[in-house]
């Protein structure tokens, strides 16, 4: 027979079943603590010779390189520099909340040498120091390698070393710039910058040529065109991957 009662102390109910009474709440709480003093009474005194037990370990969180706009193409054939874009990467064993500034003086520095460069943009055609969505700056070069001296004199004159305090992610996405059936030996050519057509053949090594040439390259996006699994394979290979 089940039967219920008010409990008494802690305000708990008791339930009997038969002879049987379930202990309240308050009762169990109370049982429990008469326990715990007992055990901490029984305990065996602590050692000074004993040694100390471990400090527990140390979270880390490492942040990855802060990565930074800095120059961006249209792409496609009617730009003159066709790699899409030259971002900034910071120093990969730096404190971020170190890195980061830098980054964004050399952005800072680059508006202002580009209103030097290019002081007839103001006239018509957008400021030169205008920034894109994605807050880079708009190319106004004509090939690959004055970009990449303009970036350098920014970091020059913001006194922190290219390929040292800051690095250049270089976004090539080459299906932009990709002739297919050209008519030509090799039938595709890759046409990086307007006036260079290399053949998918060779532009594995120019692209090695590059990057020898501007060490300051810490990363490359999209390097061959998407459908080119040949030009892709010995890319891969000369460059030891």
């Amino acid at each position: 027979m089940l039967d219920t009662a008010p409990g008494n102390g802690g305000g708990g109910v008791a339930v009997k079943v038969g002879d049987e009474e379930e202990p309240t709440q308050a009762e169990k709480e109370a049982k429990a603590e008469a326990e715990r003093k007992a055990a901490e009474k029984n305990k065996p005194p602590s050692n000074p010779d004993d040694p100390a037990p471990p400090a527990p370990a140390e979270l880390q969180v490492r942040l990855p390189a802060p990565i930074f706009p800095g120059m961006s193409s249209p792409g496609g054939m009617e730009a003159k520099v066709r790699m899409k874009g030259f971002q900034l990467v910071g120093k990969r064993d730096r404190p971020y909340k170190e890195s980061l500034p830098q980054l964004v003086r050399v952005h800072r520095k680059m508006g202002e040498l580009l209103k030097e460069k290019f002081p007839e943009a103001e006239g018509g055609g957008g400021a030169a120091d205008a920034v894109l969505a994605d807050g880079s700056y708009g190319c106004r070069f004509e090939t690959v390698d004055e970009v990449m001296g303009f970036i350098g004199e920014a970091v020059a004159a913001c006194e922190l070393a290219l390929g040292d305090d800051v690095t250049v992610l270089l976004t090539m996405a080459a299906t932009g710039f990709f002739k297919e059936n050209t008519g030509e030996v090799g039938s595709y050519v890759y046409s990086p910058e307007e006036g260079t057509d290399v053949e998918a053949d060779s532009w594995p090594e120019w692209v090695q040529t590059l990057l020898g040439k501007h060490s300051c390259v810490s990363g490359v996006v999209d390097p061959v065109a998407r459908e080119d699994y040949e030009t892709w394979r010995k890319l891969r290979q000369g460059m030891g991957g």
